[in-house]
């Protein structure tokens, strides 16, 4: 008795299954800005020989940005041998949508080309 109500549980469970596969849509993990850049993008620099201090640096304060203290802070950014910026990383918490990092990057890539005169 107990087997046959096994199952019939078993098989009632695999078909709501099929019958949910078909519209499940995966949400992806809500991490933090902190979490994201810790768990992600450290890592990634750090695997493509990136090393923190040297030819990367987080927070960095860039002058002349559009706002009421004319100061922001790109989140990383990458450096050559002699120092001079390469690229601005904007980080953004998994849930963001990319367009907005995306242009907060492109002003803060404005502001750092100013400055360095590049």
């Amino acid at each position: 008795m107990l087997w046959l109500t096994n199952a019939s549980l078993k098989a009632e469970l695999s078909a709501r299954r099929q019958e949910q596969q078909e519209t499940y849509v995966p949400k992806p993990l809500d991490l933090s800005e902190y979490k994201t850049r810790k768990l992600y993008i450290d890592s990634m620099l750090n695997d493509a020989g990136w090393i923190e201090g040297k030819n990367w640096l987080n927070e960095v304060e860039l002058p002349g940005m559009p706002n009421k203290s004319e100061v922001g802070y790109a989140d990383y950014v990458l450096y050559d041998d002699t120092h001079k910026p390469l690229a601005v990383i904007e980080a953004k918490r998994t849930c963001v949508d990319v367009a907005k990092g995306r242009q907060q990057a492109d002003i803060l890539c404005e502001s750092d080309r100013r400055v360095h005169s590049l």
